[in-house]
């Protein structure tokens, strides 16, 4: 069956990986630098754009997914991956990569999606509150206008950019 190892964050993943694999596939996206302490081991990292890691041995992969079956386990098998690292995004763009895995019997390591608590009673303030956590959580600061979402000046809308020509409402035309 599979050997499939969920962690609840990027750190408890790090952490697992540092015993179980060597040769460790990354289809993290640019989180793949919070691996830096595993010095001793080596990483396929597929990201979207190049970009500089921090990574002491590593081979950069560019590519944007869905990608097919047969070219994952291609993948693999050609830089001898010991170990799959992934996000537990769900849908289509992890699904060949889970596939190829299975097929070569490797185990994977799964980050789990961050738990987001819905916003309970308070209406449309605590409503508010909690997007704009999620914005900042999301960022690591807030957004426009010290993080406040605020409606915009033509519709109401919520946007951190209030001038009316940001409006993206659909009731709205772009000469408005």
């Amino acid at each position: 069956g599979d050997d499939w190892r969920t962690v609840p964050d990027l750190a408890a993943a790090v952490a697992l990986v540092g015993s179980i694999g060597r040769r460790v596939f990354l289809g993290i996206g640019t989180a793949a630098s919070a691996f830096a302490p595993l010095v001793e081991h080596w990483f396929l990292v597929r990201l979207v754009e190049a970009r500089k890691l921090s990574l002491a041995n590593h081979e950069l992969v560019l590519g944007r997914g869905p990608f097919a079956l047969a070219d994952e386990i291609a993948l693999l098998a050609r830089h001898r991956i010991d170990l799959v690292v992934t996000k537990g995004s769900g849908g289509a763009a992890t699904e060949a990569k889970l596939a190829a895995a299975r097929a070569a019997k490797l185990p994977v390591v799964m980050i789990a999606r961050p738990e987001i608590a819905a916003a309970q009673g308070g209406g449309s303030e605590a409503a508010l509150a909690w997007i704009e956590a999620l914005q900042d959580r999301a960022t690591g600061r807030g957004g426009g206008h010290g993080g406040k979402l605020r409606p915009c000046s033509m519709f109401g809308c919520l946007s951190p950019r209030s001038p009316r020509w940001l409006c993206r409402s659909p009731r709205r035309s772009p000469r408005n």
